[in-house]
């Protein structure tokens, strides 16, 4: 209703300046014209629209408004009226003044209801200002780990804010040499150029850190993580100096060139690792290389000596040994005594263990020190001690098979260890003994051997001395054969890995507390009928003994290259190299590492490198040359002269020294 009211009051002004500007025709008409004595006098107009009449000089209108002055007041009452750009003003400076005030009432009382349209023109502006405003941020989350990306330097923060600097820089210090208002030639707008920008101020130089501000800097996590991080590519790059002599001048001869090799020159010791804080007062118990990367080493240990009430029982420590600080790249922990410890075969970042309490637990290196899955200590899965476990497997298709000293194997899966997929329970077939007819006494087993791609035979050494081979499924699950000729607890047992011209997967090591290694085949019990065991098995028996050492021995391993090379490691201190071409009554390389018990030891993928353990907690990697690699295809077919001339000499029954092996075996025995 306002705008109506306001409208019709508008009308009414517009037909009173009509009025007014009849009387001014007819003043004008009666000035010109004498005979006309009756001039009209002018309606008073309104007070509040006499204001844009005040343009007209009051002199003339005193003298009588000419038609000029009409016209100048005319068009000075229209722009008080009509607003700017609009047809009616723009059409009054070639109207008459009679056609503008009709053309002024039509518009009005043309247009009630609705609002003077005003025309915008556009216009373009040269001095432009860029304002950098960056993007709002939304987090995004993945399912699995968050590690940090430390490759990219565009989400460096410091990056973001010099350029935030930068720009903020340029606006608030415009160049003064621009002109602000002066004409573009270009039809196009113009936007900042190199020229409108004025030199960078250098930022003021950083505030000199006092001295608790550094250590705080220093104590910081971000900052010990980092300069861990850093360190470790620094120690790796510098280890390369080792391994390429850039001095070297090839136009020289060698120096001990035509001049041969001793025997035990071929072996010597490339590093040793050992921390103060983990390996102190603990035994290696396990060691095992990295399959996806070589230069990684794992080693497990027992519980400590003279820990106190805050050290964890179990330890695994994972080393890089081309590192010049020889300090553990990740330390992994437990409440029991890791036994047994091996990197999974399919996943470069797990590590497996198994306990003295029965537990198996799965370590991340992506993860912190304690573990990411372990298994119930229930009946469910194993509640006596686990010395072996083994990855078995494809990487589409594999599985984890442990077994413990109360004959139990379990098959786990890696993404589920709550419960196990399969179960197995090894027991020796019932059969006659001292003082029973009828036993099923469980296999106390000690270690497991899987053949190289097979995941159902495998073989267990237990403490009684005997070796089993056993079978996961069929319907000879179970144990199948065994393997007796040690008079001490099995510690070790190790397939052929057989990777040449002739197929010698059929053979196998075992270690003994007898002081005895053995050679075995699989295949003895199929050539000619074996004995039977008074337990119902198979009875085989060792193709040779190896009787150098002059304490127990701990391992036995076959070397991944060499067919006929194997080593072995005693409690005496000494690793052993055999080469059964070269020789059957002594081993090619003893050396002697310390006075510590050696208990394990494990070879690099290529066969050059032998690492071992003892019972002091240190681990000393060997590099062995070329002992375990083979020279030629010939190797293979002189280890199967050498196996025949040992199958036709097999059978005479025990031989020298075996009474001697007994009565170790028996003192071994007690003490266990």
């Amino acid at each position: 209703m306002s705008a109506d009211a306001s409208k019709e009051a508008r009308k009414k002004q517009l037909e009173d300046k009509k009025r007014r500007l009849e009387e001014y025709k007819k003043k004008n008409q009666n000035s010109t014209n004498p005979s006309n004595d009756q001039p009209s006098s002018p309606t008073p107009a309104s007070p509040a629209r006499t204001a844009p009449s005040s343009t007209v000089p009051r002199a003339a209108a005193a003298a009588g408004p000419s038609s000029a002055n009409l016209d100048i007041f005319i068009k000075n009452t229209l722009s008080s009226v009509l607003p700017d750009n609009t047809p009616a003003r723009s059409a009054a400076a070639e109207e008459p003044a009679d056609n503008i005030v009709d053309m002024m009432i039509q518009a009005t009382s043309g247009t009630q209801g609705k609002a003077p349209r005003r025309k915008v023109t556009l216009s373009l502006c040269s001095n432009v200002n860029e304002v950098d405003i960056p993007p709002r941020e939304t987090p995004m989350y993945s399912k699995g780990t968050q590690t940090i990306d430390e490759g990219s330097d565009e989400d460096d923060p410091s990056l973001h804010h010099a350029s935030q600097r930068k720009h903020a820089q340029h606006n608030t210090h415009p160049n003064p040499n621009t002109k602000k208002d002066a004409p573009s030639d270009s039809s196009e707008p113009s936007g900042p150029s190199i020229s409108d920008d004025v030199e960078e101020v250098p930022p003021p130089p950083p505030a000199e850190l006092t001295t608790d501000g550094r250590r705080r800097i220093m104590a910081s996590t971000d900052f010990v993580d980092f300069f861990s991080r850093s360190s470790r590519y620094v120690e790796r790059a510098l280890s390369l100096a080792e391994e390429v002599d850039f001095m070297a001048d090839y136009s020289k001869p060698l120096e001990d060139e035509g001049r041969a090799q001793s025997r035990t020159g071929d072996v010597r010791l490339a590093v040793s690792l050992f921390d103060e804080r983990w390996s102190k007062h603990r035994s290696v118990t396990d060691l095992g290389w990295s399959p996806k990367r070589p230069d990684l080493l794992l080693t497990a240990y027992s519980a400590s000596d003279a820990a106190s009430a805050h050290d964890p029982d179990g330890v695994v420590l994972v080393w890089s040994v081309t590192s010049l600080y020889h300090a553990p790249e990740f330390v992994f922990h437990c409440q029991s005594p890791v036994m047994t410890a091996s990197f999974s075969k399919f996943h470069s970042t797990l590590v497996v263990g198994g306990t003295y309490s029965g537990q198996i637990v799965v370590w991340d290196t992506r993860s912190k020190s304690t573990a990411v899955q372990r298994t119930p200590l229930s009946a469910v899965g194993h509640t006596h001690p686990i010395y072996t476990l083994s990855v078995v497997g494809t990487p589409n298709a594999h599985n984890l098979v442990s077994i413990s000293t109360d004959g139990k194997m379990c098959v786990w899966s890696m993404d589920n260890l709550s419960q196990p997929i399969e179960t197995l329970e090894l027991a020796n077939k019932p059969g006659k003994t001292a003082t029973n007819t009828n036993v099923t006494a469980p296999v106390a087993v000690t270690s497991l051997a899987f053949g190289e791609g097979d995941v159902n035979t495998f073989l267990v050494g237990s403490e009684e001395g005997a070796i089993y081979q056993a079978y996961r499924h069929g319907a000879k699950s179970g144990i199948a054969e065994r393997y007796e000729g040690h008079y001490g607890p099995i510690t070790a047992t190790d397939l052929h890995p057989s990777r040449g011209a002739i197929d010698f997967s059929h053979l196998f090591l075992s270690a003994s507390t007898d002081w005895t290694v053995k050679l075995w085949s699989t295949r003895s019990s199929a050539s000619a009928a074996p004995p039977m065991s008074p337990r119902g098995a198979s009875l085989s028996q060792a193709i040779y003994s190896f009787e150098d050492s002059t304490d127990y021995v701990y391992d036995a391993r076959w070397s991944p290259s060499h067919p006929a090379v194997f080593c072995a490691v005693d409690g005496a201190g000494y690793m052993d190299l055999w080469n059964l071409n070269e020789d059957l009554e002594a081993p090619i390389i003893k050396t002697k590492v310390g006075n510590k018990a050696l208990n394990r030891l494990a070879w690099t993928q290529d066969a050059k490198q032998v690492v071992v353990g003892d019972s002091g907690g240190s681990v000393h990697v060997y590099n062995v040359g070329e002992v375990g690699v083979a020279s030629s295809a010939d190797e293979w077919h002189r280890l199967d002269s050498v196996l025949t001339q040992l199958e036709h000499t097999k059978g005479a029954g025990l031989g020298q020294g075996d009474q001697d092996m007994q009565d170790r075996g028996g003192d071994a025995i007690a003490d266990l």
